[in-house]
């Protein structure tokens, strides 16, 4: 999970039997600002209110966004500058896949016509940042392999007698993943997925040229991951749709 934006694990805070003064402060702004001692006095003692809150780690999470008080353990000048710096690149720095999962995530909310204020609120990221990681995320959307236009989708049942287990070779393939196909190790791209991950689609080669079929989870071992999207397997009666 990237984040709550609707922040259910407030109803679990510990602040929510602490006067809000606590944790806001009459300071005024410090964003920008290294705040005066006597602010800091009363950060600490909101932070240590904090540091037993059993919802500390979401907090922190989800608040990076606000201009003022102290969430998560942290005051509004300490959040002010992890955005200072991310603007600068920090997020460049993150695993690919936190990259992607984001960037996916940011372009589809701007597609549902979210404000530039309510995604900075939720995420803590500036325009900057979110333009960084939405190109990313196309770049490597349009970078991935497009399956065989001459390929041939078909759904194959699946026999339920029982069936001899090959282990699967230790070092990866060139694909996604392998996969036991009709007694056999292939070598296949990923090509979607229920949304309870018991039957995975996927692109394999057979006599006939390249196939997508279903094939069981324990079927299948996924050596290099893919951001997942779900489809509606036949009779399962699951609506299709793309994966938040």
């Amino acid at each position: 999970m990237l984040y709550d934006p609707n922040r259910e694990w407030l109803s679990r805070a510990s602040c929510r039997t602490v006067p809000p003064e606590v944790f806001f402060p009459p300071s005024g702004n410090q964003l920008r600002n290294e705040p005066s001692p006597t602010t800091k006095r009363a950060w600490e003692h909101a932070k240590k209110i904090c540091s037993f809150c059993p919802v500390l780690t979401e907090c922190r999470r989800d608040t990076l966004g606000e201009d003022w008080g102290v969430w998560g353990g942290l005051d509004e000048h300490e959040r002010y500058l992890i955005r200072r710096k991310l603007g600068q690149g920090a997020w460049r720095r993150w695993p690919l896949e936190r990259r992607i999962e984001w960037g996916e995530h940011l372009a589809r909310l701007r597609e549902q016509g979210h404000s530039v204020h309510h995604i900075r609120l939720t995420t803590g990221f500036s325009t900057a940042v979110c333009d960084g990681l939405i190109e990313q995320w196309r770049a490597w959307k349009a970078a991935q392999p497009k399956p065989s236009r001459t390929a041939e989708i078909v759904d194959l049942p699946i026999p339920d007698e029982p069936r001899p287990m090959q282990d699967f070779p230790e070092a990866p393939g060139s694909r996604h993943a392998w996969v036991r196909n009709g007694g056999l190790i292939a070598d296949a791209w990923y090509a979607g997925e229920t949304e309870d991950g018991e039957w995975v689609r996927l692109q394999v080669f057979s006599g006939r040229g390249n196939v997508i079929k279903w094939f069981r989870k324990d079927d299948v071992r996924v050596y290099n991951p893919q951001t997942p999207f779900y489809l509606e397997y036949a009779g399962r009666g699951r609506r299709e749709r793309s994966a938040a």
